[in-house]
This record gives C-alpha cells, sequence and structure tokens, in this order.
C-alpha cells in the first residue's frame, strides 16, 4: 500500500522531477505540485496505478513544464486545477485512466501539445471553466478513437 502522495511539492519553485516511477498511491496523486510551487519541470516519469492524479498542479502552481510523463491506471492521467496558469503539458501519454486523460478546470494560458490520450474511460480531454487562447493550444494532440473533448 501506498502513501499520500509518491512526490509532493509545497511551495518549491526551479526544481525537477525526473525518470521518476510513483505507483498504486492509494491516498492521492502519484506527483503533486501545491500551493504555488512555480517554474519546476516534471519529466520522463511513470505514475501509474494512484488513487487520484498521475500528476497534479493544485492551487496556484504555474510556468511549469510538464513533459514526457506517462500516466496509466490512475483515476485522472494529469490536472491542472485552482489558477494553475501558463504551464506547459507537451508529450505525454495519459491511458487507460479510470476517469479522464487530461483535465484543465479553472486555469488560463495553458499549453497541450503533442500528448497521446487513448482508453480512458471518461474524457480524453477536459477544459472547465478556464480561459482557453486557441492559438495557446495545439489540436489535435495524437487522439485515438476513445478520446472525447469537452469544452465548458
Amino acid at each position: 500500500a501506498g502513501v499520500m502522495h509518491g512526490v509532493y511539492f509545497d511551495t518549491v519553485t526551479h526544481s525537477k522531477i525526473v525518470d521518476c516511477w510513483a505507483e498504486d498511491m492509494y491516498g492521492e496523486d502519484g506527483i503533486c505540485l501545491y500551493d504555488s510551487s512555480d517554474y519546476n519541470t516534471v519529466e520522463g516519469n511513470t505514475c501509474q496505478g494512484n488513487n487520484d492524479h498521475g500528476i497534479l498542479l493544485y492551487t496556484s502552481s504555474s510556468n511549469n513544464t510538464i513533459e514526457g510523463n506517462t500516466c496509466r491506471g490512475n483515476a485522472f492521467g494529469i490536472g491542472l486545477i485552482d489558477s494553475s496558469d501558463n504551464n506547459t503539458v507537451a508529450g505525454n501519454t495519459c491511458q487507460g485512466n479510470t476517469s479522464n486523460g487530461i483535465y484543465v478546470d479553472t486555469s488560463n494560458h495553458n499549453t497541450v501539445a503533442g500528448n497521446t490520450v487513448q482508453g480512458n474511460t471518461s474524457y480524453g480531454l477536459i477544459l472547465e471553466t478556464s480561459k482557453v487562447l486557441w492559438p495557446s493550444w495545439e489540436f489535435p494532440s495524437t487522439v485515438l478513437p476513445s478520446m472525447v473533448l469537452w469544452l465548458q
């Protein structure tokens, strides 16, 4: 059995999480950047079987790069929530999650590009109550038949 988070940053800046394996965190997320954790890089990690997000940016965690990660078999693949703005989510694989592949809620001016999203139970990509600047978003990323896009 796991603990709350595999890797947890709380108000951490200019740091890297690279080539980690976060699995079976029954309490929460594989990797979590929380409360103004800004200008960090999350790269080349594998997050699987976690009870919540594979990777989560939460509560004003901005200007981060989330790149080249694999998130599979979690509740959610990658989440940007609660004013987590100006992040780049690129080249990730989100597959087989029991809810959504990539979830952006009340977070603005993020770039989502070149991700592979497939086989998630709910939606592939959700943009909810977020200001979307279309030139900042690259569509499509690689999307397979199970990909559904939902905008609210």
